[in-house]
């Protein structure tokens, strides 16, 4: 009996004696989720979370070899409660990516508290794609992780992609032309050995030309760096705000607006 109590009273160390270094896996971190240690596993980051996480089953699948096997419901970031999805790779955590709690949250709204807390921006970059803005990033390196503040518009976003394909087109502004009809007669079977008259040839300039016409091709370019982050009123109204937390060692999922 008191060799069971040894044991667990030697498991509860081992497993408090965790969760401490997964809260401490760098200098000047704070406890919660900016404190976690990357590399952490999930029984030390359920540990070390306590009851403010949650299993998610099955695991969300993410690209890049990530999943998210845990959910924070309720993840501080600039003000505001994000619901936080904790991304691990065959390694361990990798990524924490945030939800926006509602429509309320604003880009520009957000950057600037960001600023306030975090300090100024270490990028601020623009995307453009079929002549309009695709994507608005804000980039926040410290030693212990990498912050990125992301603003998309699918709609320029599917502009851009069927360019790419080919399949954007646009009706033509003239009218249509007129369709030419052939005025020699035609035979109505071919001609058989002997026979006087000839084949008459078949005609092109009777094809009626294409109504639709696709334009050049424009790849996406990235305009320079802005020292404003007001994005102002040119943003497509169904764009979506992305935040994400990552492992600065991690250079996969660095930023494809800004780092290319």
């Amino acid at each position: 009996m008191q060799r069971r109590i040894g044991d667990r009273h030697r498991h509860a160390v081992g497993a408090g004696l965790a969760a401490l270094c997964v809260l401490a896996g760098g200098a000047g971190q704070v406890a919660g989720w900016q404190g976690l240690a990357w590399n952490a596993d999930l029984p030390e980051l359920r540990v070390a979370l306590g009851d403010d996480v949650a299993l998610v089953q099955p695991a969300r699948v993410y690209g890049a070899g990530l999943e998210a096997p845990l959910r924070l419901e309720t993840a501080m970031l600039a003000g505001h409660a994000f619901r936080a999805w904790l991304q691990l790779d065959e390694n361990g955590l990798r990524q924490i990516l945030f939800d926006p709690p509602g429509q309320e949250v604003g880009f520009d709204d957000l950057v600037a508290r960001l600023a306030q807390d975090w300090g100024p921006a270490a990028r601020y970059c623009t995307r453009r794609a079929a002549g309009r803005v695709e994507a608005v990033e804000a980039v926040w390196r410290r030693p212990e992780g990498t912050l990125h503040a992301v603003l998309l518009d699918p709609a320029a976003q599917m502009a851009q992609r069927q360019e790419d394909e080919g399949r954007f087109s646009a009706p033509a502004t003239g009218p249509r032309p007129s369709l030419r009809l052939p005025s020699e007669p035609r035979d109505a079977f071919p001609p058989t050995p002997g026979s006087e008259r000839q084949r008459i040839p078949p005609r092109t300039d009777t094809i009626p030309p294409p109504r639709f016409s696709a334009p050049p091709a424009v790849p996406p370019t990235r305009d320079p760096d802005r020292p404003s982050p007001r994005i102002g009123p040119d943003y497509g109204p169904n764009s979506r705000l992305l935040l994400r937390w990552h492992d600065p060692e991690a250079t996969r999922l660095a930023s494809v607006t800004c780092d290319r």
